[in-house]
């Protein structure tokens, strides 16, 4: 999720998926033209999606937060001759039907050890930031900066920025835009972060390589293949392709199901045309870039949806809402009925990770870690970020085998060992202003590197060295 926020209209956890879907929108490429773009249509006729589902697999939910046992512990503390783990006292919920727990299922090869000692994180090398508003009124951009207001009066002329997204080509530049909802004017920017490799006082003309205005704020960059940028601004989306020179140019307007703004979207690995969605009008969609009307299915569930992502098979997206609930869905078949469906029970989920085939990692409101074993629908175990207050992403290095928390104040670099099944908490940004803002990160160029942005108009480059090997 790029632009972690709270629920803008609270919402309790829901134990059963009878209310789940909402309604599903008509998709066909004609309704578009109409103003009400086909979204209604009866509920009723898809209750009995979800009948198998909510009377058998899912009768009652295992809360991993207040149940006494909150995680199970690690398997070799696990004698085999005890009976399995119940909840006591007054405390009803149990590990329910469809997650019946077998002691001796209980190992896994994802990570059964947390380390989370910020003491014991090592650190950064080097890192250096830049003002990104400072930098456009001393660069050759001055005049355009002088003629937008890019900046909300309660900010204090802070240009806010939303996460960046890194060249697919493998250079240094990094395309990021301004997210201050209430700003008259939005900017689109293309930035060479290779000089705060080396210094926080960079020639301005050296990091801004293009600059163009935008409708509305923007949530979030992709950085696709053959030149094209999409871009999730306000509640709609653009197409924009950008050119050697790093000139940016409104390509079209897509149309699409979303009527309010989007909080994640996430490309098919291996087919960056098609794309997932979701966001506060509680809407997921399939989208594919090749077509006018981009839309091809989409949902409209009971809650706010958090993040979103489109695992490493084609045909697998899984999507939190912030109620607290992980879902997964098959594209090959009706969005209307999930393949996986679980409730932690807990609010303000609002990030997820999908890393190896079978695991994903839960990132809480309270700075909570949790992981999930998607092959038992298992709560497995979990952890606290030191560093991140309030997870608004999680991402995952498959080749360094490093998972990258930001949110709320701060990121977080953790150290995954896959032969030994633990992870780390190795470093982070090192918040010195004492003020709590958002904060987004994604992996720059080369072995450790993090390129973050945040509220303040601040992107930066922080160089890490990992001793850990790489599995």
């Amino acid at each position: 999720m790029s632009q972690m926020n709270s629920p803008r209209n609270p919402s309790t956890s829901s134990t059963t998926m009878d209310n789940v879907l909402v309604e599903t929108l008509n998709m066909d490429a004609e309704q578009f033209d109409r103003p009400s773009f086909g979204l209604s249509q009866d509920d009723s006729i898809f209750g009995d999606t979800f009948d198998g589902l909510t009377s058998a697999s899912f009768p009652t939910l295992f809360d991993p937060f207040s149940n006494p046992y909150q995680f199970y512990p690690a398997p070799s503390l696990v004698p085999h001759d005890l009976p399995p783990l119940k909840p006591t006292g007054n405390h009803s919920n149990k590990p329910s039907a469809f997650s019946k727990i077998e002691l001796g299922e209980l190992y896994c090869s994802g990570i059964n050890v947390w380390s989370s000692d910020a003491s014991e994180a090592g650190g950064y090398i080097e890192g250096h930031d830049f003002n990104v508003l400072s930098g456009i009124k001393e660069s050759r951009f001055s005049s355009a900066c002088s003629a937008h207001v890019l900046t909300d009066k309660r900010r204090k002329n802070n240009l806010a920025l939303c996460r960046p997204a890194a060249d697919p080509s493998g250079t240094n530049i990094v395309l990021v835009g301004s997210a201050t909802a209430n700003a008259t004017k939005h900017v689109l920017m293309a930035l060479d972060t290779t000089p705060l490799y080396r210094t926080s006082n960079p020639d301005p003309d050296q990091i801004l390589q293009g600059i163009t205005t935008t409708q509305n704020h923007i949530q979030e960059i992709h950085w696709l293949s053959n030149n094209r940028v999409f871009v999730a601004n306000g509640t709609q989306s653009t197409l924009y392709t950008v050119d050697d020179l790093y000139n940016l140019r409104e390509n079209c307007q897509l149309k699409w199901a979303h009527t309010d703004e989007i909080r994640e979207v996430s490309f098919n690995p291996t087919n960056d045309s098609a794309f997932a969605a979701g966001g506060y009008d509680r809407i997921i969609s399939i989208n594919d870039l090749s077509r006018k009307s981009c839309a091809l299915s989409a949902v409209r569930l009971d809650d706010i949806i958090g993040s979103v992502r489109w695992g490493a098979h084609n045909s697998a997206i899984t999507l939190t809402t912030d109620d607290g609930r992980l879902f997964q869905f098959d594209v090959r078949a009706s969005l209307r009925k999930a393949s996986l469906f679980i409730d932690s029970q807990k609010l303000q989920l609002y990030s997820h990770c999908v890393y190896g085939t079978h695991y994903i990692l839960l990132g809480f409101g309270d700075g909570d870690i949790m992981q999930v074993d998607i092959r038992k629908s298992l709560f497995i175990n979990g952890t606290k970020d030191p560093f991140v207050n309030s997870i608004g992403d999680i991402l995952y290095d498959h080749h360094q085998h490093l998972f990258l928390l930001s949110g709320l104040s701060d990121f977080s670099l953790w150290s995954y060992k896959s032969d030994q099944d633990t992870a780390q908490a190795w470093s982070h940004s090192v918040n010195t202003s004492g003020v709590n803002h958002y904060t987004h990160a994604i992996f720059g160029q080369g072995d450790a590197n993090i390129i973050k942005s945040d509220e303040f108009g601040f992107i930066g480059v922080y160089q890490h060295k990992l001793n850990h090997n790489k599995n």
